[in-house]
């Protein structure tokens, strides 16, 4: 991770939920030459950024305002920043929530990561990982389901 990570421009999507910024957390340790953080809330966005400049005050870290969904906006963001690794914890995570919002789950599980794997290919970055989850090997839920596509958009992605 260290050598993924230090001298290198990482972006994080969903920087300020629990698992985004756990990750970003991780991440600034290992002494990235910049760390843009991507949300598209506001509260938790800037609270993740001070947390981040209090643990390491000389580290770069930059915050970006945006919902990944929209893909333009994504692609545009990306050509402007050039990261060299994009981390995509943008997602949603509740079995219950999904199950009652299908569609809702598939935009943000599947349609945000293709913006996100997309802008970040275009925009050259030498690696987008999508984070997962644990319900995606045996998909038996939509959370599962969608999950485990953002997992195969990863994988059409690699082989092109």
């Amino acid at each position: 991770m260290k050598r993924m990570i230090q001298n290198r421009h990482v972006v994080v999507t969903g920087a300020g939920g629990v698992i985004g910024g756990e990750l970003c957390r991780q991440i600034i340790r290992w002494q990235p030459s910049e760390l843009t953080l991507i949300d598209r809330h506001e509260n938790s966005l800037l609270s993740i950024a001070s947390q981040l400049r209090d643990r390491r005050p000389r580290a770069v870290v930059t915050t970006v305002l945006l919902d990944v969904l929209d893909a333009d906006a994504t692609t545009a963001t990306f050509s402007r920043l050039r990261p060299d690794v994009v981390f995509h914890a943008a997602s949603g995570k509740d079995v219950a929530l999904a199950e009652s919002h299908p569609i809702d789950a598939y935009r943000g599980n599947v349609h945000a990561a293709h913006s996100v794997i997309s802008a970040a290919s275009d925009a050259g970055a030498e690696r987008c990982v999508v984070l997962s989850s644990d319900k995606a090997a045996a998909s038996k839920n939509v959370l599962g389901r969608t999950k485990r596509m953002a997992e195969w958009l990863v994988r059409l992605t690699a082989s092109e």
